[in-house]
């Protein structure tokens, strides 16, 4: 009783060292890395190495939201290698996914999409509905990044299905908040709006300060993006309260920037910069990489309607810096030209804004260009898959086929195998039948003969006697 006492004290401890890993993964390096050694001492002294790739995951999954890709992969390598000694089915999915998550923070999208598939397909086979529905939201992301929004709706509502029937609130909230953006993007907004309100219906309000952040977030995005702008700023300061509240750095840094860009489209400008400023000294504290090209973006448009050139087009040359060269913000460097174009226009500087309206046109062409290949791969890509697929089809024909066939044959020989046991049996009945029959025929016969020998004897017997007496 005491053994087990002190096992589930152990276990209950390492389970709270976990949660609180998991909360700082998304916010405090520091509180992070101090939970997670001692988490680690503990796993240590139970040897138990298997949860010692979780931990690796967490510490993964911060790195990667914070734009630190190489320190994220050492992480994610060091999880890999311990499960590949220590088996454990839940852990490698659980990595997978945040490993598809990191490869979409890199804006590798084609190897995230094998990634989240492949950990689909293997949730299915192990019937482990959680990580099939982080898997779908995966895919989901996947496909909204690409353009495919349509797509995308009908990842998460597949996913929604499937959280229904797990009952898990967090997740389903996270779920309606996706669905909520999505048909926000196909220009449902009243629907959209009604997934965000069941979002904060279903989230329970207690330890989720983050994701109601999100959700708020979500939900002032919609309002903003149809110009109303009250609206968007309340929603945007009731996100901005819950990321506080979570100290959640990025949510808090994605919060400022959103409300400086609204009060800029609201002509206020005034807050605006303050909001700015205010965004750019907590990226610049925490060291956050996130977000700091649109900080830079936003204080440049503030500078430039407030005809302050030069600092525009320093604030301008910080965003370019600041900008990843990847797909997915290759049209923010085309955005910068095209502001720089109109600063130096503004100035009288002609020549410079022909200059930088030439590099916008020339990148502009290179980001049709990009963008036409990628559409030309994505074809290709289909087009394989569609071979891929009729030649699987075509196979499973084929083993369906030889399937058949071999039951067939199977049914044959139990066929043949009942009728000859049936004429087997009739051969030994029609034989037990005539034995029986000769066995009667002769017990009859015998007792035939031994009554006639009976009455022959008995005459004989009689005859002696009436001779005797006649003497």
């Amino acid at each position: 009783m005491l053994f087990s006492t002190l096992s589930y004290g152990k276990s209950t401890a390492i389970d709270s060292l976990f949660k609180q890993v998991e909360f700082y993964s998304y916010s405090d390096s520091n509180r992070l890395f101090f939970y997670g050694n001692l988490l680690h001492d503990k796993l240590k002294q139970h040897e138990n190495s298997a949860l010692e790739a979780r931990l690796y995951k967490f510490y993964g999954d911060y790195f990667s939201n914070y734009e630190k890709f190489k320190t994220a992969s050492y992480y994610y390598l060091l999880a890999d290698n311990i499960l590949r000694i220590h088996n454990n089915d839940s852990l490698k999915m659980e990595l997978a996914v945040s490993i598809g998550y990191h490869l979409l923070n890199q804006d590798s999208l084609v190897a995230a999409e094998e990634t989240f598939s492949k950990s689909y397909r293997q949730s299915v086979q192990q019937k482990d509905t959680i990580n099939q529905i982080k898997s779908l939201r995966g895919l989901g992301f996947v496909h909204l990044k690409e353009g495919k929004k349509e797509k995308s709706l009908e990842l998460y509502l597949q996913a929604l299905e499937f959280e229904n029937r797990s009952r898990n609130k967090v997740q389903q909230a996270k779920l309606f908040q996706n669905i909520g953006l999505l048909k926000c993007y196909v220009n449902k907004v009243e629907e959209s709006k009604v997934d965000f309100y069941k979002a904060l219906a279903v989230i329970p309000s207690y330890e989720n300060d983050r994701d109601i952040s999100v959700i708020y977030n979500s939900l002032a995005s919609v309002y903003d993006k149809f110009n109303m702008l009250d609206s968007a700023v309340y929603f945007y300061k009731q996100s901005l309260f819950y990321a506080n509240r979570s100290q959640d750095f990025k949510a808090i840094a994605m919060g400022l920037t959103n409300l400086a860009y609204t009060y800029f489209r609201n002509r206020d400008f005034v807050t605006a910069k303050q909001y700015a400023d205010s965004a750019y000294r907590l990226v610049s504290f925490k060291q956050i990489a996130f977000a700091k090209s649109a900080i830079f973006m936003c204080l440049s448009d503030i500078s430039y309607q407030k005809n302050e050139y030069d600092a525009a087009l320093q604030y301008a040359d910080s965003a370019k810096q600041n900008i990843k060269y990847t797909i997915g913000h290759i049209h923010d460097v085309a955005a910068v030209y095209l502001l720089k174009s109109d600063i130096y226009a503004a100035k009288g500087d002609y020549k410079n804004a022909y200059r930088f309206e030439k590099k916008y046109n020339t990148f502009n062409d290179s980001i049709n260009e990009v963008e036409t290949r990628k559409k030309v791969e994505e074809l290709q890509m289909r087009y394989q898959t569609v071979v891929k697929e009729k030649e699987l089809l075509q196979h499973q024909h084929k083993v369906k086929s030889l399937k058949e066939e071999l039951a067939k044959r199977e049914e044959y020989q139990k066929q043949m195998i009942f009728i000859g046991s049936i004429v087997f049996l009739g051969i030994v009945l029609i034989m037990l039948f005539w034995f029986f029959r000769y066995k009667v025929k002769s017990h009859s016969l015998f007792a035939n003969r031994l009554m006639r020998n009976i009455e022959e004897e008995r005459s004989r017997i009689a005859k002696d006697l009436h001779d005797s007496i006649g003497i």
